[in-house]
C-alpha cells in the first residue's frame, strides 16, 4: 500500500507480479486530490510518450466521486494502455447518490476470491513447471 505522494516513478508498475489495487477519488470538477496530483501528471506524461511501462502490473481500480469526472476511469484506462493487466473489473462509487460505501462493498465482494484464484493458479503452474524440470531422466532400453 502506498500514498501516491510517495510513489517511485522509477519502479512503479515494473516489478514482476506486482498487484496494485487503487482506490482513487475525484476532487471538485474532475481534479485529482492533492495527494494524487503528481501521480496523475506523471500518467499524462507517459500517455504522451506511449510507453508501456506497466507490463508486469496486475491491477484493479475503484474510483470515488462524481462519475461525470471519474478519476478512476483515467487510472483504469491508463494502466491498461501502458501494458497493465486488469485482474478484476473496475468499480465506481458515485458520490451524487450517496451510496459509495454500498457500491464499494458490492465491488469488493468477489475481489479476494479472484485474486486468490489468479495467484494460486500461477503458483500451481510454476510448481508443475519446476517439477517437470527436476524430474529424473529415464533410460529406455
Amino acid at each position: 500500500m502506498i500514498n501516491f505522494e510517495d510513489f517511485n516513478k522509477e519502479t512503479f508498475g515494473q516489478e514482476p507480479d506486482t498487484l496494485t489495487i487503487v482506490c482513487v477519488a475525484t476532487h471538485y470538477e474532475g481534479e485529482p486530490c492533492d495527494n494524487t496530483a503528481g501521480f496523475v501528471e506523471w500518467l499524462k506524461e507517459l500517455k504522451k510518450s506511449k510507453q508501456r511501462l506497466f507490463s508486469n502490473l496486475k491491477f484493479t481500480i475503484f474510483g470515488l466521486g462524481d462519475t461525470v469526472y471519474e478519476m478512476g476511469k483515467l487510472f483504469d484506462q491508463q494502466f491498461e494502455a501502458m501494458g497493465g493487466a486488469r485482474i478484476y473489473p473496475a468499480g465506481t462509487g458515485n458520490s451524487e447518490n450517496l451510496l459509495t460505501e454500498e457500491q464499494f462493498e458490492a465491488w469488493k465482494l468477489d475481489l479476494w476470491t479472484k485474486i486468490c484464484e489468479d495467484y494460486m493458479q500461477k503458483n500451481t503452474n510454476e510448481i508443475k513447471i519446476k517439477e517437470r524440470k527436476q524430474a529424473p531422466a529415464t533410460k529406455s532400453g
